[in-house]
């Protein structure tokens, strides 16, 4: 398994823990079939929760590769640089993968910015078809928990959402520095609205946007994932270590490849987005693919 980033703002605290991931060959068949039936117990016990879920897929999970450092309202990509899956290959990854079928279409909605989705997510709860906490299952080519940015996430949960009492948490400002498409997930989780998110990366995710800050243990089957209340420093200056005051509850953080990522498709919700600053124009044309596995009447 891989490491989460540190990023170039994540505190050198050390307080995720390493895994170990070279293993004797000899070993392999006995953690395949660990990993096997692991997820095998998973499935069951799901089955016996009451936990809600909802299916979070961004358009640019079905490009040749990820573009870095983009607004999601900014240009469109290069067509020649960034190939959109074909339709054929988009339906096998729902129908196979995620588990999910045209004749038992999920309610649905289609937006354009990723962070919109958070007040769909509010909308659901405050009309009570949506009961906390919930599961995210998240198929993006990125994890939407605030990388990069300058380390603007880290100031804006860390010293800001989370001194706030948490009923007034999700009345919040929208703008680049505070909650955007790149870091819903975030507000979302302190909000304590999830307490299992799973990331299906794209191919060529290296999970450099799941920083190290953001964890406090890295396991072999999930990851702890436990937001940070940040002590409030007297001054600040580029590089400097924060204090943790305390954390969050956890967040079961599950990591899935999306060759070896498998649902059974009890999904309660499903977020479709478009990423315009993240996808070329051509991949608009799965959008209508995608649509044929949502019931966008029901909202």
């Amino acid at each position: 398994m891989v490491r989460p980033s540190r990023g170039a703002n994540a505190e050198p605290r050390g307080e995720a823990r390493a895994v170990l991931n070279t293993y004797q060959p000899a070993a392999l068949p006995f953690l395949v079939l660990s990993a096997c039936l692991f997820r095998r117990y998973e499935i069951l016990n799901r089955a016996t929760e009451s936990r809600m879920r909802i299916l979070d897929l961004d358009l640019d999970f079905f490009l040749s590769s990820i573009s870095h450092d983009q607004s999601s309202d900014g240009s469109r990509l290069s067509e020649s640089d960034f190939k959109p899956w074909t339709s054929d290959k988009v339906r096998e990854f729902l129908e196979k993968n995620c588990g999910l079928s045209t004749r038992r279409r999920v309610p649905g909605k289609y937006i354009i910015h990723h962070h919109e989705a958070f007040y769909w997510w509010r909308d659901l709860i405050r009309d009570g078809r949506l009961t906390k906490p919930f599961e995210v299952v998240h198929v993006d080519a990125h994890a939407d928990l605030g990388s990069g940015m300058f380390g603007f996430s880290k100031v804006y949960v860390g010293l800001d959402l989370l001194h706030q009492p948490l009923e007034q948490r999700e009345s919040l400002e929208e703008s680049g520095q505070k909650m955007n498409a790149g870091n819903y997930l975030l507000v979302a989780i302190a909000n304590r609205w999830l307490n299992r998110l799973v990331y299906v990366t794209h191919r060529d995710n290296k999970l450099e946007d799941c920083e190290s800050w953001l964890f406090t243990d890295i396991g072999e089957a999930f990851w702890t994932l436990a937001l940070p209340k940040l002590e409030k420093p007297k001054a600040t200056f580029p590089g400097m270590s924060l204090n943790v005051i305390e954390r969050e509850p956890p967040v079961e953080f599950v990591v899935e490849a999306e060759t070896t990522f498998k649902d059974d498709g009890s999904f309660d919700f499903f977020v479709l987005c478009q990423s315009p600053g993240f996808t070329p124009k051509s991949s608009d044309l799965l959008v209508s693919v995608i649509q044929e596995y949502m019931d966008l009447n029901d909202r």
